[in-house]
């Protein structure tokens, strides 16, 4: 899968183009490699999130799917979805998809 959607860069407020696609190890290895670090300066909590862990969790359970949102080369939020045992009381019969874990980049 992949959604081309417009972002705007916080930095100066630019609109870039980004994609929204699967989740692949690629994106693991930029929020090891790229942001870990950044995340404990600021001491946020997805800190401790083990996204190679989730990833694997997600190919193993078929109700479960993960994105990756790309823009200017690398992995700029992650994304861990539920997509079958929820539902709608408003509208019966209707699923909803339920956003377990959802992370961004510490620069953006």
């Amino acid at each position: 899968m992949q959604l081309k959607v417009e972002l705007i860069r916080r930095a100066d407020n630019l609109l870039i183009e980004g994609f929204i696609v699967d989740f692949a190890p690629n994106h693991v290895d930029d929020f090891a490699n790229l942001w870990l670090e950044q995340l404990r300066m600021v001491e946020a909590d997805d800190k401790f999130w083990d996204w190679a862990f989730k990833r694997d969790f997600i190919d193993r359970n078929e109700e479960y799917e993960g994105y990756a949102l790309e823009a200017e080369g690398c992995t700029q939020g992650l994304m861990k979805i539920e997509t079958q045992r929820h539902g709608s009381i408003e509208a019966l019969g209707r699923r909803l998809v339920y956003i377990e874990y959802l992370t961004t980049a510490p620069w953006s």
